[in-house]
């Protein structure tokens, strides 16, 4: 026969292997509820798979993260390789329905975001641009605009209301015939007319060839030069 059995130590024993059995089944064998189990283990594992880390394409802080793509200033557009005088189209064109600067509305045309760099100094700026044939009424809360350097008989009007543009924008309508292109851009960006007349013009050529509405698309650069 054995010795008297020390029931304390096989009593810890017991303890013991239940702990260990416990932790290997929940490591290995999973569970039907234990998804924040899991989701803990993969961020330990690799912490970009956690929501909102950094590095994510839906992180928030990120220049391409949502809501940050269509702010006139944003930050990032400094990130965009520019020569002096150029433009890059960096969202667009895409297609809308409804159109800043008219109330409620369901004008239907495209929509776009150019990254600007003017002729002197390392400035960037971002500008929101729309395109549409829809019939516009460019009234009252329009002032016409001297910009000298769009072609004939293309016009340029100013929104007068203060609450059309975000506040430190300004918004402008440029419109020939039964087209008009919208453009909202920071009010310390230097000569808007500039780069205006440099939209117009490829707009307006590549309009011509275009067979169709859905042939049209902004230019995805702009040489706005001196």
């Amino acid at each position: 026969m054995g010795g008297p059995v020390d029931r304390p130590a096989a009593r810890a024993l017991a303890l013991c292997m239940a702990t260990l059995c416990a932790a290997i089944c929940v490591g290995s064998c999973g569970r039907g509820d234990d998804g924040p189990h899991v989701a803990a283990r993969a961020a330990a594992a690799d912490p970009l798979a956690a929501p909102g880390a950094p590095g994510r394409p839906d992180a928030p802080g990120r220049p391409d993260a949502p809501g940050r793509t269509d702010a006139p200033g944003r930050p990032g557009v400094g990130d965009v390789t520019l020569g002096p005088g150029a433009a890059l189209l960096i969202e667009g064109s895409a297609a809308v329905s409804g159109l800043p600067g008219f109330g409620r509305n369901a004008f239907k045309g495209l929509r776009g975001v150019y990254a600007y760099r003017p002729d002197e100094g390392e400035a960037r700026y971002a500008l929101r641009v729309w395109y549409t044939s829809e019939p516009l009424l460019l009234g009252d809360g329009w002032a016409a605009v001297a910009c000298p350097r769009l072609p004939s008989p293309w016009r340029a009007l100013a929104a007068a209301a203060p609450e059309v543009a975000p506040e430190g924008s300004s918004f402008w309508a440029l419109s020939s015939g039964g087209t008009t292109l919208l453009m909202e851009f920071p009010e310390d960006m230097p000569e808007p007319c500039r780069f205006a007349a440099a939209l117009v013009d490829r707009f307006a050529f590549f309009s011509r060839y275009a067979q169709g509405p859905g042939d049209l698309s902004f230019p995805a650069t702009l040489e706005v030069g001196r």
